[in-house]
């Protein structure tokens, strides 16, 4: 767990030096949208360490024969649009509008009006797949497996060549 925690504090903080995500446009499509985030390992335990909230909406899907956890029903988005636990947030909001493959592939949701701007921009989608990679490799294989299959499910996003 220890491990994961570095990961993702180390993340974070390159994460907030190249956020460049401009959510004020779309009144937050992403946040109040039905559907789930896929929770990383230890990453609730994560998130109540460091803001000392639980997440209250969790459950679990079969995903490619994998039992992973899942957040549905975002709490944290606050009245003005901005996200309670902003700098904690779950690995899969940071990442939007963008997702990765285990292997690098990149996908956007071109829902997002910042997608399209932000997916033209080589160094800022080489930064994030930079951590991204970097975050693999403290993953277990199953939940990559996983990863990449719940990837599949999504509609509407499109490929980065």
């Amino acid at each position: 767990m220890e491990k994961f925690f570095r990961t993702y504090d180390e993340l974070r903080i390159d994460w907030q030096r190249y956020d460049r995500v401009d959510c004020s446009a779309c009144n937050n499509v992403c946040c109040k949208s039905e559907g789930y985030v896929i929770l990383f390992p230890y990453e609730e335990e994560y998130i109540k360490l460091k803001t000392e909230k639980t997440l209250k909406k969790t459950s679990h899907r079969r995903i490619g024969g994998e039992r992973i956890k899942v957040f549905e029903d975002c709490g944290f988005l606050q009245p003005d649009g901005r996200c309670r636990i902003h700098p904690y947030r779950m690995v899969e909001c940071r990442l939007y509008p963008f997702q990765f493959t285990s292997k690098g592939n990149t996908f956007y949701d071109p829902y997002c009006p910042a997608a399209e701007k932000l997916s033209t921009d080589r160094k800022y989608i080489q930064n994030l797949r930079r951590r991204w990679m970097k975050l693999c490799k403290v993953l277990p294989p199953n939940f990559l497996r996983a990863w990449n299959l719940s990837l599949r499910d999504l509609s509407g996003i499109k490929k980065l060549p």
